[in-house]
């Protein structure tokens, strides 16, 4: 999940991986501390490629996010990139989870 912090105006990205029926958010990274910016964490955190990184391992069973073409809300997941701001009206809430669907009826 990726978008740009709405005060601080830098990337942000946080690494989910699915477990189960939910989502598990490993990782949170982040250059600059600001508002709604975590200043401590009780796991691991370290530097990577300019990036504060904050282990996290909450489990989810679903998601809601606030999607805006002002912050660049888009969803990677290996070499495909999902432009949620695309998709939907800026502002609008989006909730994400996991669902089963049969391979047939994937598109």
């Amino acid at each position: 999940m990726h978008w740009v912090h709405s005060i601080e105006k830098e990337e942000w990205f946080e690494v989910y991986e699915v477990v189960d029926d939910s989502l598990l958010l490993s990782t949170s990274h982040f250059k600059t501390f600001g508002a709604g910016v975590p200043a401590t964490s009780d796991k691991e955190t370290y530097i990577e490629d300019g990036y504060v990184v904050y282990v996290i391992e909450n489990q989810y069973e679903d998601m809601h996010l606030n999607v805006s073409k002002n912050v660049d809300t888009k969803v990677i997941q290996g070499d495909d990139e999902y432009l949620l701001y695309d998709w939907f009206d800026s502002y609008v809430s989006v909730k994400i989870s996991i669902k089963r669907v049969p391979r047939i009826f994937r598109f």
